[in-house]
């Protein structure tokens, strides 16, 4: 079987953030849009969960007080260290989201905003419910949640689409596991992504329990910009 490296930094820089694919273009411009209209940016932190190679680096320290950005995959990580060591306030930390106490030793009494852009929610190696809870844990009073689920309606047709293009990096469609019902991707090298099904997603905000709650909804992914 042909290795894969599914998230190394150029290639993923190339394959999605100048994807020539209009849903995706179309959902970081979405994402973009929500994150600027932030009230009073410039005295929040930011968490940028998934950060990746650091795509939102730039556009984050351009607004905030302060930028933390987390990242798991060693060769993501390396390109989003060379990026936030660019700008000074930003920083990044090499852990896993859901195992490290650097999200609760840093967090100070100033209103926070946690970003999980593209679906990065999905790619979790956590079940939903134990995700959702953890999050629903960080989360304070005053506290703004910013993420980005793709929708399992849409696996089918806009996700498969999505996938295609991105076969150099993520693999081949395994027809045998993916399952458009329940929203599960695979490739025949071993990624996973989830997509959410319309119960799920209300039941994430249900059991986030914002003050407000708004929805960018379009064709293959739902954007929410929850307030606490």
């Amino acid at each position: 079987m042909q290795s894969h490296n599914y998230f190394e930094g150029t290639k993923y820089m190339l394959d999605i953030e100048f994807s020539t694919n209009k849903n995706i273009q179309h959902c970081m411009k979405t994402e973009y849009n929500i994150i600027r209209n932030v009230s009073y940016k410039s005295k929040k932190n930011v968490f940028d969960i998934g950060a990746g190679y650091g795509r939102l680096t730039p556009f984050l320290s351009a607004l905030f007080k302060t930028v933390y950005a987390i990242e798991i995959e060693e060769k993501m990580f390396h390109f989003l260290k060379m990026r936030n060591n660019q700008f000074k306030n930003c920083t990044s930390f090499y852990t896993d989201f859901f195992q490290s106490s650097i999200l609760i030793n840093t967090i100070d009494k100033n209103k926070n905003v946690y970003i999980l852009a593209q679906n990065t929610f999905g790619t979790f190696n956590k079940n939903i419910d134990e995700a959702t809870n953890y999050i629903s844990k960080l989360l304070k009073k005053g506290d703004e949640l910013i993420i980005t689920f793709f929708k399992a309606e849409s696996l089918k047709n806009e996700g498969l689409e999505i996938y295609k293009s991105l076969r150099d990096m993520l693999g081949n469609p395994d027809f045998e596991k993916i399952s458009y019902y329940s929203g599960d991707y695979y490739s025949d090298t071993g990624y996973y992504s989830k997509w959410m099904t319309s119960l799920e997603v209300d039941l994430f905000i249900k059991q986030i329990n914002p003050k407000t709650a708004t929805i960018e909804d379009s064709s293959f992914y739902k954007t929410l910009h929850l307030k606490l």
